[in-house]
């Protein structure tokens, strides 16, 4: 029996061209989240609060990872006052850092009586401390990922 080096050869290639490609891919890994940024109070009235910022992620892949839905509680001074529920479509290029924009609007009227103090604090002080719990979903390569979130930071109240 004859053995065909070429019926070998084209295999043993292709097998190795699938391996060497294959290995050089890395899995996915999930966006860093770096911090909450340029936090700041852009209406402030008897009937609602405003509150914007700018959340900071690092994305450490060699692919573009997308953003999708974003769900976080927001407190002021210590009480839950609102959510964030924002769907986001935004793609992250790879290797580096971007800012997702944030916009939570807290409605006076829906706040229980508990929350009173912290209209009233919103109202008369200079400070106010803000803190985002929860988590950010995004896709890389298909793989699905929640990033947590858990950041605090004062925020000053500029009237004008």
């Amino acid at each position: 029996m004859k053995i065909n080096m070429k019926s070998i050869l084209i295999p043993a290639l292709f097998f190795s061209m699938f391996l060497f490609i294959h290995g050089s891919c890395n899995n996915p890994e999930p966006p860093e989240f770096k911090e909450i940024t340029n936090v700041r109070a852009s209406v402030i009235s008897k009937e609602k609060v405003v509150l914007n910022a700018n959340a900071v992620f690092y994305n450490p892949n060699d692919f573009k990872v997308k953003f999708k839905w974003v769900d976080l509680d927001v407190y002021i001074d210590d009480n839950k006052t609102g959510k964030i529920e924002q769907e986001k479509k935004a793609e992250v290029m790879p290797m580096s850092e971007f800012a997702l924009p944030l916009v939570a609007e807290l409605n006076s009227k829906d706040l229980t009586a508990s929350h009173l103090g912290t209209i009233f604090n919103v109202l008369t002080k200079k400070k106010i401390k803000v803190r985002y719990e929860g988590h950010v979903k995004v896709q890389a390569l298909g793989v699905g990922f929640k990033v947590p979130i858990k950041e605090e930071t004062e925020v000053e109240i500029k009237f004008k």
